[in-house]
């Protein structure tokens, strides 16, 4: 009879420790699975926070082009007038010179006092 008795014993301690360990694999389980949601979470959310930031920073960088109406007046040349309305956006003012004249319709670089020419320039400022 005593050794049934220690039989029902082992059988119940057994029983109790496997119970055990089907509890901690579950804990374990659920630890990673929630890890790996929050991880996942984090990664999705926080690359569109920074995304934002970023697309906030590039916006305040954009360089947005303009045109103006200038009279050219005595002693201005078509290199004076890129000289001072020339903005980053052109390679060299040979270049900006050369838009000016194809916005105006020049088929020479020579300009005449008292024309109106339109040129283009950059600025940061959204208008």
């Amino acid at each position: 009879m005593a050794a049934i008795a220690e039989v029902k014993t082992h059988y119940i301690i057994g029983s109790s420790r496997r119970k055990r360990r089907a509890e901690l694999h579950k804990r374990a389980f659920l630890f990673a699975v929630t890890s790996l949601f929050l991880v996942s979470f984090g990664v999705l959310f926080g690359s569109g926070f920074s995304d934002a930031a970023k697309s906030n920073a590039a916006n305040s960088h954009t360089a947005y082009k303009y045109y103006t109406s200038i009279q050219v007046e005595a002693g201005d040349s078509l290199w004076s007038i890129a000289k001072e309305y020339y903005s980053p956006g052109y390679h060299n003012l040979q270049e900006y010179m050369e838009e000016v004249a194809a916005l105006n319709g020049l088929s020479e670089m020579t300009i005449h006092t008292g024309e109106y020419l339109t040129v283009p320039y950059y600025s940061f400022d959204y208008k």
